[in-house]
């Protein structure tokens, strides 16, 4: 049985340039999530796997909404040496993508001494999914006397039913959203292979 899904599943995306290589990792699960913080990490290998600490090449990240009509960068965390997977002292950082949507991730490095490797840059397409908010949930007040003035009154609908309902219209548009980024995901990528 096939499942098929409107967006891509992304686990450690790897891009290659000249003699360099990168694996990119999103903590949590590969799922980064609008509002929340997300560490992001790269595992760097010169051709035939060495790895590349931080220490020995000058990298800097740089975040663009691919949303936005603008090229100016929407974010540029400073990178930090990190640990993770079995790799020590590799690039990485931890900051939050705004808002639901389909963002790159731009790395861009050369060595700190020259024979170490070729400049680089390597381009990575990540989708955010909606956060994990928690719903502001209204203090509960002392009812006041009740008003003798003669007014009908309006129906109105209990705020404890009012919730699930716009949780669900949220949920439902961050699917929506979602799912056209990963469309747009799969066409840009359908249409890289066929060139």
């Amino acid at each position: 049985m096939i499942l098929l899904t409107p967006w891509p599943v992304l686990a450690h995306q790897v891009e290659l340039a000249d003699d360099v290589g990168a694996t990119l990792h999103i903590e949590p699960n590969d799922t980064p999530k609008a509002g929340e913080p997300s560490e992001v990490w790269f595992a760097l290998t010169r051709k035939g796997g060495a790895i590349i600490p931080l220490a020995d090449c000058d990298c800097n990240l740089t975040v663009y909404s691919q949303s936005a009509t603008a090229a100016e960068p929407l974010l540029e965390p400073p990178l930090q040496p990190v640990a993770a997977e079995g790799y020590a002292a590799i690039p990485g950082a931890t900051f939050t993508f705004p808002a639901v949507g389909a963002y790159e991730l731009v790395l861009q490095g050369q060595p700190q001494d020259e024979a170490s490797f070729t400049p680089f840059e390597l381009r990575f397409d990540v989708v955010v999914a909606a956060g994990t908010t928690k719903p502001v949930v209204p203090d509960v007040e002392t009812p006041a006397a009740p008003d003798t003035t003669e007014t009908s009154p309006e129906p109105t609908e209990p705020q404890s039913r009012a919730w699930p309902q716009t949780l669900a219209l949220i949920g439902g548009g961050a699917i929506v959203v979602l799912g056209i980024a990963g469309l747009v995901l799969l066409q840009r990528r359908s249409n890289t292979k066929l060139e």
